[in-house]
């Protein structure tokens, strides 16, 4: 075999491992930033956010909050999800954790996330 060829081999070789391995590295950090957006863990914008209502449900949000400092208002609230950890008898189902039900699993990781 020529030098030339077997050059020619081994950048086939090479380009064939090499595209894979950048796809799959480039995959975790897509999956997540979509499941981030999907599931609402970004940063919050109100200007952006009443671009989507009408002008009598603006009004009605900045009624309910005229006497509000904003500088000083804070949003504290939870999602409770029993994932059965702790034998208090409240739990998920064993398909939201499993590889076999990806959509599942990236249902829950939403609702999780958010």
């Amino acid at each position: 075999m020529h030098l030339d060829q077997l050059r020619t081999r081994l950048r086939r070789i090479r380009s064939s491992i090499l595209i894979p391995i950048v796809i799959i590295a480039a995959l975790p950090p897509l999956y997540f930033t979509l499941l981030n957006r999907v599931g609402g863990a970004y940063h919050f914008s109100r200007e952006a956010s009443y671009l989507s209502l009408s002008r009598g449900a603006v009004d009605l949000i900045q009624a309910a909050f005229a006497d509000v400092d904003s500088d000083r208002l804070v949003d504290f609230h939870v999602h409770v999800v029993g994932l059965g950890t702790h034998c208090a008898g409240c739990s998920i189902h064993p398909d939201f954790y499993s590889n076999l039900h990806p959509l599942k699993r990236m249902r829950f990781r939403v609702y999780a996330g958010a």
